[in-house]
């Protein structure tokens, strides 16, 4: 298993443009907490909480790939589990027979444009539920 520097993650969502103000809105991390922890300076244990969000948050901007076949799939679980969204309701939803809408996802070739089509209605349903109203 490759074993990954948080640190390392964050100074690269820096190193490619991501501001501070960015970062801090996804993660709802402080400015001061971030920038404490970015620079090694001590933290109290309020301000360690506060950092619970930002591994997820750089590891699944830098170390997934949105394009597989398996996110898509990830996508789906999410949808169903958290938001109790059917796989029938999101084949309907993407124009696609519901009986058939993981098999048609194991089968279709992740290249092709009616996958990439697919996926992003998938992509495109799932941020419509993510979307927080603070920032709409």
């Amino acid at each position: 298993m490759k074993s990954i520097n948080i640190k390392d993650l964050l100074a690269q969502c820096l190193s490619d443009g991501f501001s501070v103000e960015s970062i801090c809105k996804a993660t709802s991390i402080s400015p001061i907490v971030l920038h404490k922890y970015f620079n090694d300076l001590p933290l109290l244990s309020t301000e360690i909480a506060e950092l619970k969000y930002l591994p997820v948050f750089l590891t699944q901007l830098y170390l997934n790939d949105p394009i597989g076949k398996s996110y898509i799939i990830d996508i789906l679980d999410s949808l169903n589990y958290f938001f109790s969204v059917s796989d029938d309701t999101i084949a309907r939803y993407i124009g696609i027979n519901s009986d058939s809408l993981r098999v048609f996802l194991d089968d279709i070739d992740s290249n092709s444009v009616e996958y990439q089509l697919v996926s992003r209605k998938i992509m495109h349903l799932f941020l419509t539920f993510m979307r927080d109203k603070k920032h709409s």
